[in-house]
Formats: C-alpha cells, sequence, structure tokens
C-alpha cells in the first residue's frame, strides 16, 4: 500500500478541489474513470454508492461511502448532477480532463519526491504513479 506522507500545511486548492475529489472517489470505489464522472449524487443512499450498470462490464456496483469521501464531496458545491464536472459546472463528457489532471498533478516534483521517500522506505516502487484503471 503506498503511503504518501503530507504536509499539514498543504491547501486543497493547491492540487484542486476537483482533481482531489477525483482521486478519493478513485481510491474509494475503486471504479474505472469512466464510472467516476458518470457517478450522481443521488446514487449515494444510506451510505452506499451504486451504480446500475458499469461502463465496462456492464454489472451493477455498489461500495460503501466512506468518511473521507464524505468529507471530500462535502467540501464542493453541487454544481452538476454528477459528482465530479467541469470548470463549467457541466458533467464531464469524457475521461481524457482527468487524466491530464492525473498526469500534471503526479509529474509535479513534490508528487514525485514523495514517490521517491515512499519507494525509499519500500511502500511503493520508484516511479509509481496514481491512475485510474
Amino acid at each position: 500500500m503506498l503511503k504518501i506522507r503530507c504536509q499539514k500545511t498543504a491547501s486543497r486548492t493547491s492540487v484542486g478541489a476537483l482533481a482531489r475529489l477525483a482521486i478519493i472517489t478513485g481510491l474509494c470505489t475503486g471504479w474505472r474513470d469512466s464510472d467516476a464522472i458518470r457517478i450522481r449524487h443521488n446514487w449515494i443512499e444510506d451510505g452506499f454508492c451504486t451504480v446500475e450498470r458499469q461502463q465496462k462490464t456492464g454489472v451493477t456496483a455498489s461500495v460503501p461511502v466512506h468518511p473521507l469521501w464524505t468529507a471530500e464531496m462535502a467540501a464542493l458545491p453541487k454544481r452538476a448532477v454528477t459528482l465530479l464536472y467541469d470548470r463549467s459546472g457541466k458533467p464531464f463528457k469524457t475521461t481524457e480532463p482527468i487524466q491530464a489532471a492525473m498526469r500534471r498533478l503526479m509529474a509535479h516534483t513534490a508528487v514525485q519526491a514523495a514517490i521517491t521517500e515512499a519507494a525509499a522506505r519500500g511502500e511503493c516502487e520508484p516511479g509509481d504513479t496514481f491512475v485510474f484503471h
């Protein structure tokens, strides 16, 4: 398991609130980015998030809503029917904007330094990155 130690002074906006929510969504659901961008607020009910038909497999999937994910969702305004949305408040049409944000984030010097430190501790492999599958 990759554990990256973060400075307590780091701002949520340093990553970008939506990019952060996308990462937390991926970590807490384990779903593909194509499913994560489709999550609607009304899919979250009674402590679970349920997608009726996953994009790749076509099966129903349900995951418990982790408190970390709940806190991240509460930190952002609901500007669209979907949990994740573009800068204009519209649902994403493709996964490319999320993937591009992840590539920019993973290339950031501080992230690369944290990965190098984690690899030195044996917590990950050198050059590991976070991606949706």
